[in-house]
């Protein structure tokens, strides 16, 4: 099984917007890695993404560049803060790739616990629109690749 872990793109101040919607420069950064994820056919099941607006923006690019616009969900777990045991004990269960748009510090912590099973290790420093691969054999997981949009210009 693959996870996808994506950081929201670029957002705007809430000075801008109370919502922290995207910015052009986060919509467009988000279509190319979305665009590079397309390139390699992944089967992807699912896109889960918080309820903020700037992870349900990026959500939303990628299901429609991924051409999968009925598979995405608002999940409530997935807050910056949230604890991570809902998220964690779904992953348990599942068998079939699976994308999670998010924030920080979630982000980070749920990749930590994933790969080295202690939540403070902080081992990837998420970059807006990047997506982090890591692939599950049994009850491991591993970092498969990590892609940001600088690596994509």
């Amino acid at each position: 099984m693959y996870l996808y872990l994506i950081r929201h793109g670029k957002s705007k101040p809430k000075e801008l917007d109370p919502e922290s919607g995207l910015t052009e420069e986060g919509i467009e950064e988000t279509r190319k890695t979305a665009q590079f994820l397309e390139s390699l056919k992944p089967d992807i099941h699912i896109i889960w993404h918080s309820q903020k607006k700037r992870a349900t923006q990026t959500a939303h690019i990628f299901a429609d560049i991924l051409k999968i616009p009925n598979r995405i969900l608002e999940h409530s777990a997935l807050a910056p803060m949230d604890t991570l045991k809902p998220v964690l004990e779904e992953l348990q269960k599942a068998n079939r790739n699976k994308i999670i748009v998010g924030h920080l510090p979630y982000l980070d912590k749920l990749a930590s616990v994933l790969i080295t099973k202690n939540v403070n290790e902080g081992i990837i420093h998420f970059q807006n629109s990047e997506i982090v691969c890591l692939q599950r054999s049994d009850l491991n997981w591993k970092l498969e690749w990590i892609v940001s949009p600088q690596i994509l210009k």
